[in-house]
Formats: C-alpha cells, sequence, structure tokens
C-alpha cells in the first residue's frame, strides 16, 4: 500500500515539475480559485500577480473576491507600479471595502500622478470616493480636501471629486465660499 502511494507521489511530483499552463489555463484556473476561496488558492493567486499582464489582471480579479483585510498590502504594493486601469479599479474596490486610513497617502500619490490625465476623470472620482469612505477620519485627507478646492488652478475632475468628498467634513461654510465664487465651472 505504502509502495502504491510513493508511486503516485512520485507520479505527481513529477508531473508538476513539468505541467505548464497556457495563459488562457491560468485565467480560467484563477476563477476556480476564486470559487474555493481557500488559503491554498489565495496562496497561489498573490505568486501569480507577479507574472504581469492578463494573467495579473485576473489573479488581482480573483483576488477581489476574497473576503481577506490582509490582502490590501498586495494590492497597494501594485499601486507603486505600472498597472493598467483596469487593475486600478480592481484594487479600488478592494481598499474601499477593506481599507483604512493606512491606505490613505498612497491614493493620494496616484491621485496626484492621475490629475493631469484627461481621459482619467472617472477614475479621479472613483479614487476621491475610495478616499472619502477611508479617510474619513484622516486628518492629511481632510488637508488635501481643502488644497484642491482652494486651489484655483485644480482640474475640474479634480474639483469635482473633491466638492463631492468635502462633505465628509460636515461644513457648510466650504460650500458656501464655493457658491459665492461664482464659478461655472464647478456649479455642476
Amino acid at each position: 500500500m505504502s509502495d502504491d502511494k510513493n508511486f503516485l507521489q512520485s507520479i505527481k511530483l513529477e508531473i508538476s515539475r513539468n505541467f505548464k499552463l497556457d495563459p488562457y489555463e491560468r485565467i480560467a484556473f484563477h476563477k476556480v480559485l476564486a470559487c474555493a476561496k481557500s488559503n491554498a488558492g489565495r496562496d497561489i493567486l498573490v505568486r501569480e500577480i507577479e507574472k504581469g499582464g492578463d494573467i495579473r489582471t485576473s489573479a488581482l480579479n480573483a483576488l477581489s473576491g476574497f473576503n481577506d483585510a490582509a490582502l490590501v498590502q498586495v494590492f497597494t504594493a501594485i499601486l507603486g507600479k505600472d498597472h493598467t486601469d483596469e487593475e486600478l479599479l480592481i484594487i479600488l474596490d478592494f481598499i474601499f471595502s477593506y481599507g483604512s486610513a493606512n491606505e490613505v497617502p498612497l491614493l493620494i500619490q496616484v491621485l496626484e500622478k492621475r490629475k493631469a490625465k484627461a481621459e482619467g476623470t472617472f477614475i479621479i472620482k472613483k479614487i476621491f470616493n475610495v478616499l472619502k469612505k477611508v479617510g474619513e477620519n484622516d486628518p492629511s485627507f481632510h488637508q488635501y480636501l481643502l488644497s484642491v478646492i482652494n486651489n484655483p488652478e485644480s482640474e475640474t475632475a479634480m474639483m469635482e471629486g473633491a466638492i463631492n468628498a468635502v462633505s465628509i467634513l460636515k461644513r457648510p461654510d466650504i460650500y458656501e465660499e464655493l457658491i459665492k465664487r461664482n464659478n461655472d465651472r464647478i456649479s455642476y
């Protein structure tokens, strides 16, 4: 009986050494791991992130289904690297659900990099919505909001996102000041 187990183990080991998945097979495998939601599956998906490209996007998407706040570090590590808009949206959704004030500085950095991109209006607003939730009690985020609102050269998307997020401060005087500016660019 033990000879059979040893033989099976050696076959499994040989298969695992020689077995390579094509990208489409990996992506399909990610979906299976996302459904299983096991610790081993989570660990495999975290390693898959290093592969980059569509495989990384698929692994992130699968990991986003795990209810594990410890994965926030995995997601935020990608924000410091090159990432696609699709990956950024997956990361923002995860941080919205499981993030904390610890992510505020990194999200502000991403926002600052994004503000010059005209096509990134939706993403800028999304980042502000995530910041509004995770940075609700963060004084540095409050200060950042006010700096964007008080900067007459702020891009329209930045201004709109900041105006929507500033409601967390519960200060009607900010809105009164904005109305007094009589600026059509911000009266949407």
